[in-house]
């Protein structure tokens, strides 16, 4: 039995009409089948992605991790390959994951190399970093946090890291760089309503010239040249955003 006949891909999508026929096509040559989790899309995504090839299934909106999730238990196959709508198996990726022998007890990590309004970043917070991706169903679900999901016990499995990366084409503008910084802020103030968490004082008074001085200076950043910057300046403008609807919030239950 080859390997692609082992595992199953699954996507959640949400209007990614742009991305994700090249995002489903990268997918087939590792997968026996790949599983679009689709939140109500406006665009045609629906679409595309069964003329591409792939099992849409429509979903509204639960949250990152527990829609993940819905796509693992309709998936046939006990491994399972996460990926975004917006990313793209590069050919060296596909070559190394029909290579593998998977093994039970492993947990599979991959590179994703950001495109940021048509250019790649290789420095900021966005500089190419490892992310778990291919897992054994059987031993390890997504969370329910609202944002930065994860595979519980992730570290209890052995890590192996591929060599290959995927692509991963973010913003193609400052504006929607904008917008989902809003809507990823809204997010992540609600969850640290959820998990009981404060923001102190300090992280306050110096959260976003510290996150935009360890983007842009200790990351590096300033060699991406102004869309280091941008990426910097975008980060710092989060932290401060995420104070900013936790107050609302709060003001909101008080």
């Amino acid at each position: 039995m080859n390997v692609a006949s082992k595992i199953s891909v699954v996507i959640i999508a949400f209007n990614e009409e742009e991305h994700i026929e090249k995002c489903i096509q990268s997918c087939h040559p590792v997968a026996s089948e790949v599983i679009v989790v689709d939140s109500m899309s406006t665009d045609a995504t629906a679409k595309i992605s069964e003329a591409a090839g792939a099992i849409v299934v429509r979903k509204k909106w639960d949250g990152y991790g527990q829609n993940k999730n819905h796509g693992v238990d309709l998936a046939q196959n006990d491994w399972i390959l996460s990926i975004d709508a917006d990313e793209i198996l590069t050919p060296e990726l596909q070559d190394e994951i029909n290579d593998l022998t998977l093994e039970e007890g492993h947990l599979y990590w991959i590179r994703n190399r950001v495109n940021y309004c048509g250019h790649w970043i290789k420095h900021t917070e966005w500089k190419p970093a490892f992310k778990a991706r291919l897992y054994h169903r059987n031993e390890r679900r997504w969370n329910h946090k609202i944002v930065h999901e994860s595979l519980d016990g992730a570290k209890r499995l052995k890590r192996v890291e591929l060599k290959g990366m995927m692509w991963h084409y973010s913003y193609t503008s400052y504006e929607e760089h904008l917008q989902k910084t809003e809507n990823y802020a809204k997010l992540s103030a609600l969850r640290w309503i959820d998990e009981s968490y404060k923001p102190g004082f300090l992280k306050r008074l110096a959260g976003p010239s510290v996150r935009f001085l360890k983007s842009y200076i200790f990351q590096l950043g300033f060699l991406d040249g102004s869309l280091g910057y941008q990426i910097s300046k975008m980060s710092a403008k989060l932290a401060r955003k995420k104070i900013e609807y936790y107050d609302l919030e709060m003001k909101k239950v008080s």
